[in-house]
């Protein structure tokens, strides 16, 4: 599974910011929400699947292996390791939202954020968010063949690790190998290149 299973000797596939603001304009609200959280989290395909209110915080979302175990899920986080990573106040904002309108219909009473909505399943993971995610890319005139849920983890694990340093980075993504987080050091733009350039002269003749 492409989601699943990646060799770490080959380079990341990311989105493009162009692609990124077309594919989230392309997206209802609700997908808006899904793909955000799969975004700026980096979790990994399951770990939203099975993301519970518990582990909704105040400024971060968290991937708590006793908390799903206890629960009865059967899922356990790859690393099987507690790990919490900050989001933006907007996302739990909108997340506090939708709490409120899932709690309103028919999947109230539901521990996982987003859980199946249809029938007697509402208990249960969606388990249709890859399909979803192909379609939201066909709508955004993306070939829907790259549109994976995995390509939202390499986009924010680049980004974390043009920001801060590897160390953190492994952290966050909840790799137990650092190689495993060194595959994501994508090359930088040479015009970003040239940018840092300019910002770390020293001393510029007046």
């Amino acid at each position: 599974i492409r989601d699943e299973m990646k060799d770490i000797a080959t380079m990341p596939e990311v989105f493009e910011e162009e692609e990124l603001a077309r594919f989230f304009a392309a997206c209802s609200s609700w997908e808006h929400l899904v793909f955000s959280v799969f975004l700026e989290s980096g979790f990994r395909m399951q770990e939203v699947m099975y993301l519970t209110w518990d582990d909704v915080k105040d400024r971060e979302l968290c991937v708590t292996p006793k908390t799903v175990a206890r629960h009865g899920f059967n899922f356990l986080p790859k690393t099987r390791e507690a790990r919490s990573v900050p989001v933006s106040t907007d996302l739990i904002a909108r997340l506090r939202v939708w709490q409120g309108q899932q709690q309103a219909g028919k999947c109230r009473g539901s521990l996982l954020v987003f859980p199946n909505q249809r029938g007697k399943r509402s208990g249960q993971p969606h388990g249709s968010l890859l399909n979803i995610c192909k379609a939201v890319g066909t709508r955004a005139g993306l070939k829907p063949e790259d549109c994976w849920l995995h390509k939202f983890r390499s986009t924010m694990a680049t980004r974390w690790l043009r920001r801060t340093d590897l160390v953190t980075a492994q952290r966050l993504l909840g790799h137990k190998d650092i190689a495993s987080t060194q595959r994501y050091l994508a090359p930088v733009q040479n015009a970003n290149l040239s940018e840092q350039a300019d910002a770390m002269a020293t001393h510029p003749q007046p």
